[in-house]
This record gives structure tokens, sequence and C-alpha cells, in this order.
């Protein structure tokens, strides 16, 4: 009989540590005793041979080919390369020895696969394990059926944990795990108020009470006094919420006192609705750093009114009323202003009224007073020349509203029967301030020449009357 190689499937050979022949044994029995009546017969035609195969790492799944040639019988034994692991797991992460906070985890056990690290589901290579777990003294027993590797979730609490995992595989194969962690659990306990006026912040009647416990228990005056204490709130949109918190310790040790505020000092200044806040508690516990946070909803009632409004906003109302007024003055009615087709320069038409002489056309002038420009509610007045030299005539206008002028000068004109407005001249009793307009025709009569000025005409040098531009 021969025991020749071990082949994968590649073809590739595990080495042949040892090959060694057995046969029956040459020993006779110890003797005949009580249960052993007779003398044993040697079966001298028992023989075979003992292989051992090992590579230096260990042998990978697959299927393999063994060579044997001339044996009645194989049995092939095997001892699993496997290593056998217990791990404490916050979700997908494996949590090192050390320091722990309390809440909710997994207990892993089983057995891993040492070219990819992770546990093994199932193998039939090693039966139906048997496991075993002590969390802090309290055993639980867990059966293989579920495959070569287990889990069972656990509440970890208390400031200790001790994890001890047994496994018993194959029958006689056993292996052990444990591990130690520091438990150190960091709570926030939050009283907030679910609603406040906003005229009522300043008060300081709307509180949020912040507790900070350490695995239950409040935090030594050295904690707290190394403790920070942030708030941030955000509105709806998730955007920064317009109001201030003030921060402050309570009268109790592992206590805060958070107070919200207008922000920058004002009411007009500080946003209404509702604010998602987060308060997050930071320690320094036995050298390690903790924090909680905890998120909680509050609404800033706007209740402000116009007496409000007009506390707030009255110097900007009275400077708008001002400058409202002030804009008023510039505009009719409240403020008369002249025509605008009054000419700068209106035509006199000279009229020849001896032989020898010759018509032509001449220009008179028409000013504004710039201080009655720039004044509000001041009507425009100004200066109207409508006869040349040597008879020149000069009336002292001021607008008066519709498109009319009033001459101020009037007694210089009345009772001069030359001087004719519209064909009528003033009256030389008339009282007051005589009314004329853009269109009035005005004429001065002499011996030597007849003068008329429309002050809103204007005529071109061959005599036509200008046209202003269209606007």
């Amino acid at each position: 009989m021969k025991i020749g190689s071990l082949k994968n499937e590649e073809g590739g050979e595990v080495k042949l540590q040892s090959d060694t022949a057995v046969s029956y044994s040459s020993t006779d029995g110890a003797g005949l005793t009580t249960f052993v009546k007779s003398t044993p017969v040697k079966d001298t035609s028992l023989k075979g041979q003992v292989a051992v195969f090992a590579d230096e790492s260990p042998i990978v799944a697959g299927n393999y080919t063994l060579d044997v040639s001339g044996a009645d019988s194989i049995q092939i034994y095997y001892e699993p390369d496997v290593k056998f692991e217990a791990g404490l797991y916050k979700g997908d992460t494996k949590m090192e020895e050390g320091t722990i906070e309390g809440g909710a985890y997994t207990v892993k056990v089983g057995f891993v696969d040492q070219l990819s690290g992770k546990y093994i589901k199932s193998s039939k290579l090693l039966g139906e394990p048997k496991y075993t777990v002590s969390i802090n003294g309290e055993t639980q027993e867990l059966t293989g059926k579920d495959g070569a590797s287990q889990s069972i979730d656990v509440e970890v609490d208390g400031e200790s944990l001790e994890l001890t995992a047994d496994v018993n595989y194959l029958k006689d194969y056993t292996d052990s795990a444990s591990y130690t962690f520091k438990v150190c659990t960091l709570d926030i306990n939050v009283d907030a108020f679910k609603s406040a006026n906003l005229k009522t912040l300043e008060d300081g009647a709307n509180q949020i009470t912040v507790e900070a416990t350490r695995n239950g228990q409040p935090l030594t005056k050295e904690q707290w006094d190394a403790a920070t204490l942030d708030v941030v709130s955000v509105n709806k949109d998730g955007e920064e919420f317009g109001i201030q918190w003030d921060v402050q310790k309570g009268s109790e040790v592992s206590t805060w006192i958070v107070t919200p505020k207008y922000k920058k000092g004002g009411m007009f200044s500080t946003e209404t609705g509702q604010a998602d806040v987060t308060i997050n508690v930071s320690a320094e516990i036995d050298g390690d750093g903790y924090g909680k946070a905890e998120t909680v909803s509050v609404n800033i009632k706007d209740d402000k009114n116009i007496v409000d409004y007009l506390k707030r906003y009255w110097k900007h109302i009275v400077i708008s009323l001002l400058l409202l007024i002030l804009i008023l003055g510039y505009v009719p009615p409240f403020k008369k202003r002249f025509a605008r087709s009054i000419k700068k320069r209106p035509s006199i038409e000279c009229s020849a009224e001896k032989i020898g002489l010759r018509d032509n056309v001449m220009k008179g002038n028409f000013e504004k007073d710039l201080a009655s420009r720039l004044l509000p509610y001041v009507p425009e007045t100004g200066r109207l020349t409508f006869s040349p030299t040597p008879v020149k005539k000069t009336a002292k206008v001021r607008a008066s509203g519709g498109g009319s002028m009033l001459i101020l000068n009037t007694s210089a004109f009345a009772g001069k029967e030359e001087i004719t407005f519209n064909g009528m001249s003033i009256q030389e009793n008339e009282k007051g301030h005589h009314r004329i307009s853009a269109s009035t025709i005005i004429v001065v009569s002499t011996p030597e020449f007849t003068y008329t000025c429309i002050p809103n005409v204007q005529r071109t040098a061959n005599g036509e009357i200008k046209r202003g531009k269209r606007k």
C-alpha cells in the first residue's frame, strides 16, 4: 500500500510532512483478567501507512485529490487551522479595550478566517460549535446551529464590562477569549419650555434646564467646572435661527440654565417661529473626552403690536414725513411754477409807425429768481422784459398756478394807455396783482414803433415762429 501526493485543483501539491508505515502490534496482551477470559489472537495481516500533509501556511478551502494505491480502506483526519475570537461591536465598529460608553452593543463570537480577517459564517469542518458567553458574570450558552459565528445583543451599563467567551468544537477542541472594558456613560436631561412670547424673552422667565450625569450620577464639581455647554438653533429651513442664548451654571452641581435673549439686544432683530435647539455638553472624565447632544423644539411667538413698531421706527417715520413734506414743496400744486412754455428770449415784434423806419424783430428776456426756484413751497418769481430799449419795460412776475402768473409791480403799468395786455390796459385804480399767462399778447405803443411780445413765442431770423421740441 502506498500514499502518494495531495494536490489541489490547480495541480499544486501540499507538502508531505511525514510518511510512516504501521502494522499489527508485536506486544502480547497484559494477560487474563476477570473480563478477559482468553488471550487475544494476533492479526498479523493488519498493515497500513500514516501520512501527514502540512504546508507552512494553512491549506485553503477547495477540492483536493489524494493519490492512494493498494488500500482496502482510507480514513482522513484533519485539524482545523482557525482562530477563535470574540468582539464587542457598535454597529460595524469593533470596540478596543479601554473606555466605552454605555448603550446597545452586539457581541460576536466565532471563528475568523485568518486570510480575510472576517468571521466564518458556516463550515461543516467545524461541526456544531457550542459557545458560552459571560458578561459581568452572567453566562449565556449559544448552540452552533446558526453556524461558525453568532452574535447576541447586549445593553451595556454600570462601571465596567467583563466579557468572556468559550467555545467547544469537534468534541475535544476548546478555545477562549476575554476582554475588559471600562464603561463611562455621559447623559443629559433637557427640560425646555415649549413656547414663549417674543416680548417676554428679556425677563428671563423662559428657561431651558440641562442636567448632565455620568453612569446615572451627577458629575463631580471638578468635571462640571471643566465641562462646556454649546447651543445651536436652526429654523425650519435649516438656517441659523436669529436669537441669542445665555448659558449660566445652575445652582446645583452638574446643571446649567439656558435662557433665550434678543439677538444683538433688539426685539426686532430676533427671529420668531419654530426653532430646533441642540444642546451639546462636552466633558472630560478620567482623561477621556465625552460628548452628548439633545435637540428640543421651541416656538417663539411674535406678539409685537403697532405701538411697538411706532416706538421702534418713530424716528424713521418722522424723518420720512419730513422728507415727504419737503419733496411735496417742490411739486405742483404745493409749489407754483411758471409755465414751461415761456421762452427765455421771447420775440418782440417791432412794427414801424413812421416812414423811413423798418419793421424788425428783437429779443425780450425772461429770467427766474434762483432763490424762488430752490425754496420749497415758495412760488417762483422772475422778471419779464417785453419791450426793448429805449422804452424798456420789465414786469416783476410770480407764478400763480395753472400756467398763469401775477404782475407784482402792477403800479408801474396802471393807467398807461400805451401798454395793453390782451388789448386791455391796466386801470389806474386797479388793486392787487394783474394776472397774465404765457400766451398773453403784450403791446407797447410809441410814436415810432408798436412793440408786440407774447412770452411763449420765439421767432427765427426770418420772422417765422420757432417751434419748441415736443417732449
